[in-house]
C-alpha cells in the first residue's frame, strides 16, 4: 500500500511527492461527507444501506489517509490548511 502522498508518474515504478495531497483528501473528505448527510436524508433502503456504508468505508479511508499526509507534509509545503 502506497502513501497518500505519493502519486504515478508516467514511468513504470516511479513516483513522486504529491504536496497537494492533503488539500485534494481534504475536498474528497468534504464531498463524502456531503453524500453521507444525503444518504441519510434520503427515504431508508436497502440501496441507500449500501450506499452509506460504502460511504462510511471511503470516509475512514479518507480521514486515514489525510491524517497521514497531513503529518508527513509540513503546512508550508503542502501551502496550509484551508
Amino acid at each position: 500500500l502506497r502513501s497518500p502522498v505519493l502519486r504515478s508518474t508516467t514511468r513504470p515504478g516511479v513516483y513522486e511527492l504529491d504536496i497537494e495531497a492533503p488539500r485534494r483528501l481534504r475536498a474528497k473528505l468534504k464531498r463524502c461527507h456531503g453524500r453521507l448527510a444525503e444518504v441519510a436524508a434520503a427515504r431508508p433502503s436497502t440501496e441507500a444501506g449500501r450506499i452509506r456504508d460504502e460511504l462510511l468505508r471511503t470516509r475512514e479511508r479518507l480521514e486515514r489517509d489525510l491524517a497521514e499526509a497531513t503529518e508527513v507534509l509540513p503546512d508550508s509545503l503542502a501551502g496550509g490548511a484551508p
